[in-house]
């Protein structure tokens, strides 16, 4: 717990960082420890290290990219939200938005968050995470509650079967899999 002169003292959270980019984890860990009410209990580059992580310091929270080598994060984050149904899960990423955020907190997220977001987006998501809120940006937000408001439940617009949104999780990432260069052998 911190404590402030003359203040009671604030509980910080905890908080795991995993991503597969060591300058980015770095960054992130560095912006997140100067905030008041958090502290980097760890960080992870891979599924086996988070699990470790998780284990060895149970965060609050979970601060996640999409991308961890070949791994299928979804299905990672529905598998974690199943062992760990406590831990809140913020996927940070740089994958779009409108394709992934849903996927993500289908799986069990709490929020998604774009890499390219500025900085204070990123407290505000936390802090909405924290607070037991779903985060996605304005942006999303106001797209998707358009988009509903024009189409009535269960009615699939003509043109949209073949959209990349309506491919299946699974599908996703075999398509991400191809997108980085692995072939069918690979894959399978």
């Amino acid at each position: 717990m911190a404590r402030s002169v003359g203040q009671t003292p604030v509980e910080k959270k905890r908080v795991l960082v995993v991503d597969a980019f060591p300058m980015l984890r770095y960054g992130l860990i560095a912006f997140l420890n100067a905030q008041p009410n958090l502290v980097v209990c760890g960080e992870a580059d891979s599924i086996p290290s988070t699990l470790i992580k998780i284990a060895e310091c149970k965060p609050h929270l979970l601060v996640i990219g999409l991308r961890l080598g070949a791994a299928d994060c979804v299905e990672f984050i529905k598998a974690l939200k199943v062992q760990t149904p406590g831990l809140l899960i913020l996927v940070y990423s740089g994958f779009e938005e409108s394709i992934f955020a849903m996927r993500a907190l289908r799986a069990g997220a709490c929020g998604y968050l774009m890499k390219r977001a500025p900085r204070d987006e990123m407290a505000t998501a936390i802090s909405g995470v924290l607070c037991g809120e779903l985060y996605v940006s304005r942006e999303l937000a106001m797209h998707v509650f358009k988009e509903a408001l024009a189409t009535q439940p269960g009615f699939r617009l003509p043109g949209r079967a073949a959209r990349i949104e309506n491919l299946s999780d699974r599908e996703m990432h075999v398509f991400h899999l191809l997108g980085s260069g692995l072939g069918p052998k690979k894959i399978a």
